[in-house]
């Protein structure tokens, strides 16, 4: 893993770590807070299990398919070729890497992840509304729609114009 790289995943973690720390000393009154003329809503979760609260029954196996998932995805880093070709699927695999990192580290020493606000806008703004996240969770959506995008090109082989052909007696 290259400086860069690595750089970007302490960078998520990091940072996420310290607005996560600052909503839970700012936001534990349980107020909503509007910004960006209510396109933004600050309010904090806890969150027990992943996406939308699912597997909170079940934290110990949340916390070993988030383990195993990264060790998935820091394989996949460590075995894409630096090459410029591959530039998006590395920052994508490291945005999902640190995102991952951030909220396996709420789950390890909270017992829960952190989250913090939610958006109103689009035309589904109220389904929308519900759904609190954090800055890991786009990270991780990021992440992995870019580290799914397929890179580079595909070498074309020469075909033999008579192949397929049937011998001619």
């Amino acid at each position: 893993m290259n400086k860069k790289i690595f750089g970007m995943i302490a960078a998520i973690v990091l940072g996420d770590g310290v607005v996560k720390k600052n909503a839970e000393m700012y936001l534990a009154d349980g107020k909503t807070r509007a910004l960006f003329d209510g396109k933004l809503f600050l309010n904090l979760l806890h969150n027990e299990g992943i996406a939308f609260g699912a597997g909170k029954e079940q934290k110990e196996n949340v916390r070993k398919l988030t383990m195993g998932l990264l060790a998935f995805a820091t394989g996949m880093l460590v075995g894409t070729p630096g090459e410029r070709k591959n530039g998006a699927k590395r920052i994508g695999l490291a945005l999902l890497i640190g995102g991952g990192i951030s909220n396996l580290i709420d789950r390890m020493y909270r017992g829960y992840v952190v989250d913090y606000f939610s958006l109103n806008i689009g035309p589904f703004r109220e389904k929308l509304r519900r759904v609190v996240f954090n800055l890991s969770d786009f990270c991780i959506l990021i992440g992995a729609v870019m580290a799914s995008i397929p890179t580079g090109t595909k070498k074309k082989t020469k075909q033999n114009p008579v192949d397929g052909l049937e011998d001619i007696k």
